[in-house]
């Protein structure tokens, strides 16, 4: 692991991931300082952050708004990723990560998927020592909560 520049980071993955967005005209609002750094993998937890902002999009209705937000408390740093979507019904969120209930639903706009991400997300980030966190209300939307442990500075990339 690697200590990055979170910013510049996510800025990367939403430059990759705003055609997806284009197509629902939805914007992206990322709270996150410039100078705010996190220790990871970045190929594999870019992976992370790509599917996670990526059901944000297909769960997201036209016009909608996705935003990513981060902070530090006690010894712990928690990246935050909200969408105001379709959200998901308690039966559905509480069997997310059942390996045996994995199912994929459409997005807003009949978008597909394996139903395999979420699952894959929850792996990597327990792989940084983390954890991955789902909140949501149908009607309301998703808030994605990933707490990372703080890592001593290993060098910015």
């Amino acid at each position: 692991m690697i200590c990055v520049l979170l910013r510049a980071f996510i800025d990367s993955i939403l430059d990759e991931l705003s055609p997806q967005g284009l197509i629902k005209n939805i914007s992206f609002q990322c709270g996150i300082p410039e100078s705010d750094t996190i220790q990871i993998d970045p190929e594999l937890f870019s992976q992370v952050i790509r599917n996670l902002v990526t059901n944000a999009i297909k769960f997201s209705h036209n016009k909608g708004i996705i935003k990513i937000d981060f902070i530090q408390e006690d010894k712990d740093y928690i990246l935050f990723i909200k969408d105001y979507g379709v959200g998901m019904s308690a039966d559905n969120l509480k069997n997310l990560f059942d390996p045996e209930g994995v199912k994929s639903s459409l997005g807003t706009s009949g978008e597909q998927g394996s139903g395999m991400g979420l699952f894959i997300c929850k792996y990597v980030v327990e792989a940084h020592n983390g954890k991955l966190h789902i909140e949501s209300m149908e009607g309301v939307g998703t808030i994605c909560k990933i707490r990372l442990p703080f890592l001593t500075n290993m060098g910015i990339i």
